[in-house]
């Protein structure tokens, strides 16, 4: 599938940890400050969207900018995926950033995963986290990693996992119930839902 990615305002990971991501992305799309993020890195923008209200780079030659009023119905990064999906249509969306922000600016990040434009990766500065619907397999480094599943909808998700401590047995997860604080034992992981809407898998770094 196509890739994009979007670089948001908000505490992010390093160069090191989402890099890999970048070569195959046809489209980089920053939200605001965003674009300081990107720049720090070295990453290329094609995109510059959102009110400018944050951004504190020099916009390089060859950056299309977008502005928007300060005042308007959508945060700058649903704008960055709402130009995403305009221009490229069906296409996997990758966030970088947003994390360890203010509590309204988090909340409205996971809104994201419920709308029909849903990221399927965000990296923020303390984890990854994975919009799970049907299933996803994991290989990670080290056991010890600290694993969250958290359910997007009021209505229970039926999930099951592998290579966790404390395994996930046709576990019913809502929005009141999820399952924080767990960590592999394998280096592979596998998490399945077998009911219900998707989830997000939440791996810290």
């Amino acid at each position: 599938m196509r890739k994009a990615l979007v670089f948001t305002g908000g505490s992010a990971p390093e160069l090191s940890t989402y890099g890999h991501e970048i070569s195959d992305a046809e489209l980089v799309v920053a939200a605001d400050s965003g674009y300081d993020k990107a720049v720090h890195d070295g990453v290329s923008v094609d995109v510059l969207i959102g009110d400018m209200d944050s951004i504190r780079t020099a916009v390089l030659p060859g950056t299309r900018v977008l502005t928007y009023p300060e005042d308007k119905d959508f945060t700058d990064t649903e704008l960055a995926l709402s130009h995403i999906h305009e221009t490229l249509g069906d296409v996997e969306v990758v966030i970088i950033g947003g994390g360890e922000g203010r509590l309204d600016h988090t909340v409205s990040m996971i809104g994201l995963f419920r709308t029909s434009t849903r990221p399927s990766r965000w990296y923020t500065r303390r984890e990854c986290i994975y919009y799970v619907d049907t299933f996803m397999d994991l290989e990670l480094k080290r056991p010890g990693t600290t694993i969250s599943v958290i359910a997007l909808q009021d209505e229970p998700s039926r999930v099951i996992s592998s290579g966790l401590h404390w395994e996930l047995k046709d576990a019913l997860l809502s929005n009141a119930n999820a399952s924080i604080s767990n960590r592999n034992v394998s280096s592979h992981v596998r998490l399945e839902v077998l009911e219900g809407k998707g989830v997000l898998l939440c791996v810290s770094y």
